[in-house]
């Protein structure tokens, strides 16, 4: 049953259609999220992974009960030092997920800049501007072009055809440069230069219009240098390894403890579900620390 509240957020638009609801976990759709589990994305990233656990502990648990003596588990325990580690490795996985969503908030907040500042040059541009030679449309037309040309930067792609806001001699012309939200700044700003250079008559009307677009584009411009700084410096290497070997160790250990505490048909399966939550903790942190996919 749709969330009272995203039924509210649909009604809100600028454009004349209704904004998509956001995908959001309801806590009624609990049978239907276990049943996705197999098609999880985040499993698949990390099924290797626990399938060799799975392996481990299942040679563990037929080596502790061929060669092992059944007295072991009274005079061993190394339960104590585990658990004392699992309480670290909750605490080191936690930072890394909180740093890993505050790259993924940043990069939202940037994204809404992107908006906003879009929605502010078309506006004073249909509103305001005129001068001989300026092109409300084709203002419009690249305005439409830059988040595209954005994202595609950030992602590491290059399809001109993506842009069919463009005429075929503007994408021509973009598709000369190498760096396509520049190159759509540039457009921008020789449109809106049409405004300063008004006859003489003019200036004085269309100055403040001029400087306010200006403005503007420069804080557009700005939301270009944001993101990249986001995509190009990744969470510190050494951060990740490390977290990424205890992460390993510790699970690799843990049926070397749970066979001296659990029946040993049921070490495997203690291992997989425990590999489970921790190694897909991990990865989720590893996707949301690149907003830009």
């Amino acid at each position: 049953r749709r969330n009272i509240y995203l039924d509210r957020l649909t009604r809100y638009s600028d454009d004349g259609f209704t904004l998509s609801a956001p995908t959001r976990y309801s806590v009624a759709d609990w049978a239907k999220n276990l049943a996705a589990l197999p098609r999880s994305r985040t499993l698949r990233r990390i099924r290797s992974h626990i399938t060799f656990n799975f392996v481990w502990a299942t040679l563990v648990s037929l080596a502790y009960y061929v060669f092992i003596p059944s007295d072991f588990a009274s005079t061993v325990d190394a339960f104590v030092p585990f658990s004392l580690s699992g309480g670290i490795l909750g605490i080191l996985l936690a930072f890394r997920t909180s740093q890993s969503y505050d790259r993924f908030w940043h990069g939202r907040q940037t994204w809404a800049k992107v908006i906003n500042r879009t929605r502010s040059l078309a506006r004073i541009s249909a509103s305001y501007a005129t001068a001989d030679g300026f092109s409300h449309n084709a203002v419009l037309r690249w305005l439409v072009a830059f988040p595209e040309a954005l994202k595609q930067h950030l992602q590491g792609e290059r399809t001109i055809a993506a842009f069919d806001s463009l005429k075929e001699t503007e994408r021509r012309s973009l598709e000369a440069c190498d760096h396509l939200p520049y190159a759509c700044c540039y457009a921008l700003s020789a449109e809106i230069d049409r405004i300063r250079a008004a006859k003489e008559s003019e200036q004085a009307a269309h100055g403040l219009v001029w400087w306010q677009m200006e403005f503007l584009l420069n804080a557009l411009q700005d939301c270009i240098g944001e993101p990249e700084a986001i995509a190009g410096t990744p969470v510190p290497l050494p951060y990740s390894s490390h977290t990424s070997r205890l992460l390993t160790l510790w699970t690799l250990s843990m049926p070397l403890v749970l066979v001296t505490r659990l029946p040993l048909i049921t070490v495997p399966i203690a291992t997989v579900l425990v590999s489970w939550m921790l190694l897909a903790t991990e990865e989720i942190g590893h996707l949301i620390e690149e907003p830009f996919g």
